[in-house]
C-alpha cells in the first residue's frame, strides 16, 4: 500500500468548576471545534463559505467544508468529500473542578499543516466553556503518538510538534477480532445496515472507500487499486462468532433545526484471516480513519485484537 501519514494527538484540559457531559460528547467537541476555528480563520464573515472569496483557500472551509478540487476526474470518482479529521471524546458523566478531561485528534495527510490553528481554535473552545452550563476548560497539554509511544508537544510555552511518520501495518495474525467502540452507521442499497444484517463485506467496502477518498483528496495520491476484485474477495470473509447490536444515538442540530440520527451498531465480531492478505492493510488502516457515518465527531471506529 502506498504511503498513508496520520497526525495523532492526545488534548487534556482541565476542568474549571464540576462539569457535567453526556454519555457521547462528539457531537459536542466537533461543534465547538468547528465554532471556535470559524471565529479565528474567517476574515469576510460570510454566512455561506461557498459564496466566499476565499473558500479554496481558508483552513476553516477546508477542515469542514472541504471544497471540491478541480480534477474532474476526481469529482467523477466521488461524489463526496471526507473531512480530513477525526476526534475521539473521551467518556460523558460528571467530572469535579481540578479533574482532567482527556480527546483525541487525528488529521490526514496535509491537514497536518495546520495544526497550530487546531490547537488554538481548541484551546478556545475551552475558554468559551462546555457542556450545557459553558463549563471553561483549560488546555493543560497535548501529547502526539510517535512510534506508540506518546511524546508532549505542547505544555505552556513549551510547543514542538514532531513530524508524522508513515504509518506501518501489523503482521497479518492467524484470527481476528474486530471491536466496535462507537455507533458504526454504514448503508447498503440506500438503508442503514443493522447487527443482523452485518457482513464483513459491508464494513471492508466502506473502509476501502474511505481510505480511497482520503488518499486522493488530503494525501494527494489517487490509489490505483481493482476495487472490484478487492470488493469481491471481501464478500468471501465470513465471520466465525457476531455478538453485535443497535445502539440508540442522536443528537440537535442548531443549524439545522432538527435532531439528527447517530444510530449505529456495536459490539464485535471474528473472522479467519485465511483469506484477507490482500485486504489486510486497508483493515489495519481503518483503525484510524473510522468508517461511516460522522467520523469526524468520533463515530465508526474499530479496533483490533488479533
Amino acid at each position: 500500500m502506498t504511503p498513508f501519514t496520520i497526525g495523532h494527538y492526545k488534548f487534556k484540559f482541565i476542568c474549571k468548576n464540576t462539569l457535567n457531559l453526556p454519555e457521547y460528547t462528539g457531537q459536542t467537541w466537533r461543534g465547538g471545534f468547528g465554532y471556535a476555528l470559524k471565529k479565528i480563520a474567517c476574515v469576510t464573515h460570510e454566512k455561506q463559505c461557498q459564496n466566499c472569496l476565499l473558500f479554496k483557500s481558508c483552513i476553516y472551509s477546508y477542515l469542514f467544508e472541504t471544497p471540491p478540487p478541480s480534477n474532474a476526474q476526481l469529482m467523477r470518482l466521488y461524489q463526496t468529500i471526507p473531512h480530513p479529521f477525526v476526534i475521539r471524546p473521551s467518556g460523558g458523566g460528571k467530572l469535579i473542578k481540578g479533574s482532567s478531561l482527556t480527546i483525541e485528534f487525528l488529521l490526514f495527510g496535509k491537514s497536518q499543516q495546520h495544526l497550530p490553528y487546531v490547537v488554538h481554535a481548541m484551546k478556545k473552545f475551552g475558554e468559551n466553556g462546555i457542556g450545557k452550563d459553558l463549563i471553561p476548560i483549560e488546555l493543560d497539554t497535548i501529547e502526539q503518538n510517535i512510534n506508540n509511544q506518546w511524546k508532549t508537544i505542547y505544555q505552556q510555552d513549551f510547543w514542538q510538534p514532531i513530524q508524522s511518520e508513515k504509518l506501518t501495518v501489523a503482521p497479518l495474525p492467524r484470527s481476528l477480532t474486530f471491536h466496535i467502540n462507537t455507533p458504526l452507521r454504514i448503508k447498503s442499497q440506500n438503508h442503514i445496515i443493522k447487527a443482523e444484517e452485518f457482513s464483513f463485506s459491508h464494513l471492508f467496502k466502506n473502509v476501502l472507500r474511505r481510505i480511497s477518498m482520503i488518499s486522493a483528496f488530503h494525501q494527494d495520491n489517487l490509489l490505483e487499486l481493482d476495487y472490484k476484485y478487492l470488493n469481491e474477495l471481501s464478500e468471501k470473509v465470513e465471520i466465525i462468532n457476531k455478538t453485535l447490536y443497535w445502539k440508540e444515538l442522536s443528537r440537535y442540530s442548531t443549524r439545522q433545526k432538527r435532531r439528527l440520527h447517530l444510530d449505529g451498531v456495536l459490539g464485535e465480531f471474528t473472522i479467519n484471516t485465511s483469506d484477507i492478505t490482500e485486504l489486510w492493510p486497508y483493515i489495519w488502516l481503518g483503525q484510524s480513519t473510522h468508517v461511516g457515518k460522522s467520523t469526524s465527531m468520533g463515530l465508526g471506529q474499530y479496533t483490533l485484537n488479533q
